[in-house]
C-alpha cells in the first residue's frame, strides 16, 4: 500500500533484451527469433500503455508452445545481477534511503520479486520490470496468480499495484479495540471515506485475500508496548498526559506525512492516543 517509482534506467524492453543477452548460451543461443522479438515488443508496447492508462486487468493472456513458454518462464532469477540491481532500485527512496518493506502490506520485509501479472498465463512478462514488485514471502503466497477476476462480465484487478495506484493519502483504514479478559485487543478494518469506488473495490479484495486484519492484529503487542513505554518515561520525567499526546500526535502527522495515511502502525498509535479508554489501558497495564 505503498507507492513506488517506476524503474526508469531503460526501457522495459531493453531490460529484458538484456536479460535475454545475459543467457546468450544454450536454448537462448537463437532465441527469440527475428518474428518473436517483433511480437514481444507489440506486447511490451501494450503493457506499457495499459499500466498508464491504469488498465492492466485487460490484458489478452496467450497461449505459447514448448519452447517459448518455457525460455520466457526461466528467464527470471530474483539471483541474477539484472534483477538483484532492479530490486535495489526499487527498494531505494529519491532521498537515497534503503526501505526494503514489502509495498502490499507495509508489514513485512520484501524477499523477492512479485509478478503483478502473473507468469501464468502471462510468461512473456516474467522479465518485464513494470511487471515486478517487491514483496514479502507471506504476500506472494497469498496473492499467487489470483490477480484478477471477472464481475458482471468485465475483468477488474483483485490487488492494490505499487505503480499505479496510490492510495497514500487516501484515509480508508481504521481500527477499534476490546478488552476481553482485560487484554487490549486491535480490530483493523477499512472504510470508502469518499474514496472512488473502483479503486476501494480494490482496497476490499486486496485488504481480505493478503488477510492484512489478521496480520496487523497479530503484529501489534510490540507496537502496543513500546508506546507503553514511552508514555511511562515522559510521564516519569514529568511531562502531562495533554502534552504527551501533543507530542506523540505531533510525531504521527510527521510520519503519516512520510509513509501516508494508512501505515498501520501509524494508524494503530494514532487510536491508542486519541481513544481515552486504549490510552488509559496504556498507562494502567
Amino acid at each position: 500500500m505503498k507507492k513506488l517509482q517506476i524503474y526508469n534506467l531503460e526501457t522495459a524492453i531493453d531490460f529484458f533484451l538484456d536479460v535475454v543477452q545475459r543467457k546468450n548460451s544454450g536454448q537462448y543461443s537463437q532465441w527469440p527469433s527475428t518474428a518473436l522479438n517483433n511480437h514481444i515488443r507489440s506486447l511490451f508496447d501494450d503493457y506499457d500503455t495499459k499500466l498508464k492508462s491504469n488498465t492492466l486487468e485487460q490484458l489478452l493472456s496467450i497461449v505459447w508452445q514448448g519452447v517459448d513458454e518455457t525460455n520466457f518462464k526461466d528467464l527470471y532469477s530474483f539471483d541474477a545481477k539484472k534483477f538483484r540491481d532492479l530490486y535495489q532500485f526499487l527498494t531505494t527512496t529519491p532521498n537515497n534511503a534503503v526501505d526494503k518493506v514489502c509495498p502490499y502490506c507495509y508489514l513485512d520485509t520484501s524477499e523477492s520479486l512479485d509478478h503483478y501479472v502473473p507468469k501464468t498465463p502471462f510468461p512473456h512478462f516474467s522479465a518485464n520490470p513494470q511487471n515486478l514488485i517487491p514483496c514479502c514471502s507471506e504476500c506472494n503466497s497469498k496473492k499467487k496468480d489470483f490477480w484478477r477476476a471477472n464481475q458482471r462480465g468485465k475483468n477488474v484487478r483483485l490487488f492494490l499495484n505499487a505503480y499505479i495506484d496510490d492510495v497514500m493519502n487516501q484515509n480508508f483504514l481504521q481500527v477499534a479495540f476490546s478488552y476481553p479478559n482485560n487484554n487490549i485487543v486491535p480490530s483493523f478494518s477499512i472504510s470508502q471515506n469518499g474514496m472512488p469506488q473502483n479503486l476501494f473495490d480494490i482496497v476490499k479484495t486486496h485488504f481480505a485475500k493478503l488477510k492484512l486484519a489478521k496480520r496487523y492484529r497479530d503484529h501489534s503487542h510490540k507496537v502496543f508496548v513500546e508506546l507503553r513505554n514511552s508514555i511511562k518515561v515522559s510521564r516519569k520525567n514529568g511531562l502531562t498526559d495533554q502534552l504527551i499526546k501533543q507530542i506523540n500526535l505531533d510525531t504521527i502527522a510527521e510520519n503519516e506525512k512520510t509513509f501516508g495515511l494508512n501505515h498501520w502502525e501509524t494508524v494503530l498509535k494514532k487510536a491508542c492516543i486519541t481513544d481515552p479508554v486504549a490510552y488509559n489501558y496504556l498507562i494502567t497495564h
